[in-house]
């Protein structure tokens, strides 16, 4: 919100040896390299990045105002750093095809990122994406007003922006950019070398072995 703001809070995390590990969320579009390098000397770790698409076109219709260009030149720049990137990316998007979910997966592989999340564009109150899903019947009723009418616990989010694609075909592509990042041999070697200690082995272990088993249930799925 403000870079001033920023570099007086690292100064003083600096300036007073606080001496912590944190992280922040960034966007792409106002990284620069004297605020990447004063975060990472008051203790800035992480940084994680919504990049959402890796289409320029679906960009532009989510209103981002962010390129794919500045998403690259973002995660480099913090990498060059040394900082663990994270970026994270959704599916199912204000005119977003199939092959635009493929060409994003693409642009995931090929970044320098250290993880990447992947999740299903859901409409929530209040967002443009929801009002046009009411207006073009792509959801069929206002569920959310219904709710805060009268709430319920057994309230669930069902509903996701199914203008190109069904939710099972979402879900099938999210499940398959995950696999598809996190399977990678060179990938699974760079996350083998970069692990320091016996819990730091287990935790990724238990990790992987999860990811592994809910690929295997969904391949015997098939």
């Amino acid at each position: 919100m403000s870079k001033k703001r920023v570099l007086e809070i690292c100064q003083g995390l600096i300036d007073q040896k606080i001496g912590v590990s944190w992280a922040i969320r960034d966007r792409v579009n106002i990284v620069d390299e004297e605020m990447l390098a004063l975060l990472k000397r008051a203790g800035c770790k992480r940084i994680h990045y919504g990049i959402e698409s890796g289409v320029d076109r679906v960009l532009g219709l989510m209103k981002k105002h962010i390129t794919t260009a500045l998403a690259s030149r973002a995660v480099r720049l913090a990498k060059e750093q040394g900082f663990v990137v994270l970026a994270y990316f959704m599916l199912g998007n204000k005119g977003e095809s199939e092959d635009d979910i493929e060409e994003t997966i693409k642009f995931a592989l090929s970044m320098d990122t250290d993880y990447a999340g992947f999740s299903i564009a859901v409409p929530y109150p209040g967002t443009a994406l929801y009002l046009e899903a009411l207006d073009r019947g792509i959801i069929k009723n206002d569920y959310w007003r219904k709710f805060a009418l009268s709430p319920s616990a057994s309230f669930r989010v069902p509903r996701v922006f199914e203008e190109n694609l069904s939710l099972s075909k979402l879900v099938k592509l999210r499940n398959y950019a995950i696999r598809k990042y996190y399977t990678r041999p060179g990938y699974i070697l760079k996350e083998i070398r970069k692990v320091k200690n016996l819990k730091e082995f287990s935790r990724k272990s238990v990790m992987a072995l999860r990811l592994f088993s809910s690929c295997l249930k969904e391949y015997q799925g098939h």
